[in-house]
């Protein structure tokens, strides 16, 4: 499902958004598009087990160009545990996983215990290389 800038911000806020997009800038040897889980709930994020399971820590500053003139949306990206610029014209939502209740969040944790944290850092690249 493609979206707007404002509808994958809204989408970021109130769950984990599994979707693709063209890098900005390829890489030799990772190709051209990148898979990412993704989220900037505060409500995941911001809780002792997010500070620790997903090792979050606030941004330390705001980004030096203007964002939203280039079509990037910054999204905290859980298996690399750390801010992604995602280009918005070339993403695609494969799914979204809701964290708008307690149970929902209830139900992240026992799906990152049971599979994101297992995750070898193979398993982690080939996730993000989209060779899944």
């Amino acid at each position: 499902m493609k979206v707007s800038i404002d509808g994958l911000k809204g989408l970021l806020l109130t769950g984990v958004v599994e979707l693709t997009f063209v890098r900005r800038h390829p890489k030799a040897n990772w190709g051209g598009v990148r898979r990412i889980l993704c989220t900037n709930s505060r409500e995941l994020l911001t809780g002792i087990t997010g500070k620790v399971a997903l090792h979050f820590r606030p941004p330390s500053h705001t980004p030096s160009y203007p964002a939203h003139q280039y079509g990037l949306v910054t999204a905290w990206d859980l298996l690399w545990q750390d801010y992604r610029q995602i280009d918005v014209k070339s993403a695609y939502v494969v799914a979204v996983m809701p964290l708008k209740t307690q149970k929902d969040i209830d139900d992240f944790w026992i799906y990152f215990n049971d599979v994101l944290q297992k995750m070898s850092p193979d398993m982690k690249n080939k996730f993000m290389d989209n060779k899944q």
